[in-house]
């Protein structure tokens, strides 16, 4: 019998919103999101609206639209 894994080549939005969690749990007051957090949430746009990705993650959409168009 064999084993097959899949890999997804871009994180989903749940586990990006878990990534998110994490940091803010882990994280001083007052500091930047890292950018790994925004290269994740960046790589799920346009899949999901910058509508959906802000509020799952929890973080402004205007931001996100200038990561996403620089993407």
């Amino acid at each position: 019998m064999e084993l097959i894994l899949l890999v997804e080549s871009k994180p989903g939005l749940e586990n990006v919103r878990a990534q998110f969690k994490q940091w803010r749990r882990s994280r001083g007051k007052r500091r930047a999101i890292p950018e790994f957090l925004w290269v994740s949430a960046a790589s799920l746009y346009p899949e999901y609206s910058l509508h959906r990705i802000s509020k799952g993650c929890g973080s402004f959409s205007t931001t996100y639209q200038t990561v996403c168009s620089n993407a």
